[in-house]
């Protein structure tokens, strides 16, 4: 198997190197093929449903509910395609299937930063627009329009794509990781400004609107509900970037989880 395994891209020899060497790594292998299997499938429906309800309401055709479709979209992916590669993949490392590992490897390497950075670009694409919307107010429409959400959204998913397949040449794979790892830092900062300046700019909202009127609820801008968005939002970030910080901690199967 060692001769097979020298022909493998560096990153399945490091896989096999961990499996060979503890024993107990195969236990966390099966419940992570399980635990794919069922959120392969819960990912599927749940997005589907969201992607359809969204492009069939005409009431939900806006700027944003395209950012939310548009990260729906991705999380569909993870549940069609990315889920079932890393059950399949952990299959073939416990039954010491050399040659099957090292012909998946770097399409899981693809979809999984495909879809990863994906989802990232539109958590703080969505950040970015509740600022947006919360401080614009009435020049929203004005200023983010569907065109250039639409473009936004092009231009995101052609930028993961070339990382994804910057990924592919072995030479290239250690240069690319420590890239992709500076990419995820200033994403998550990024976000995070928005939503700090998002929750700032909505408290100063709160009170100017409160000396007026002691109901935050009599005006035209709903404060209690754009206030939950937002916490919602802050959830999802938290999730996401958790999830998907453990996927990039150490490249060895026990260690691939989904960004989902």
């Amino acid at each position: 198997m060692s001769g097979m395994v020298e022909n493998c891209p560096k990153i399945s020899q490091l896989f096999f190197e961990n499996l060979s060497d503890n024993h107990f790594l195969k236990a966390p292998i099966t419940i992570n093929i399980s635990l794919n299997a069922v959120l392969a499938l819960t990912a599927t429906l749940g997005n589907g449903m969201i992607i359809v309800a969204i492009l069939r309401s005409q009431n939900l055709q806006t700027p944003s509910y395209l950012l939310i479709t548009s990260l729906a979209f991705t999380d569909l992916l993870i549940g069609l395609v990315f889920h079932p590669l890393l059950s399949i993949l952990n299959s073939y490392y416990l039954q010491g299937k050399v040659h099957e590992v090292c012909r998946m490897t770097k399409p899981v390497i693809f979809f999984g930063v495909l879809v990863g950075y994906g989802s990232m670009l539109m958590v703080t694409c969505i950040s970015i627009d509740r600022y947006l919307a919360l401080t614009l107010r009435h020049r929203y429409n004005v200023i983010v329009t569907k065109k250039r959400v639409c473009l936004s959204i092009v231009f995101a998913w052609s930028s993961v794509f070339l990382l994804a397949i910057l990924n592919m040449p072995e030479e290239l794979f250690d240069i690319v990781f420590v890239a992709e790892s500076f990419i995820l830092l200033v994403l998550f900062s990024i976000t995070c400004v928005f939503y700090i300046k998002s929750f700032r700019a909505l408290h100063l909202y709160t009170v100017q609107v409160q000396a007026q009127q002691p109901n935050p609820l009599a005006g035209n801008f709903d404060i209690v509900k754009y206030k939950k968005t937002l916490k919602t939002m802050l959830v999802v970030l938290v999730q996401r970037y958790s999830k998907y910080l453990c996927t990039n901690v150490e490249k060895s199967p026990s260690s691939i989880t989904s960004p989902s």
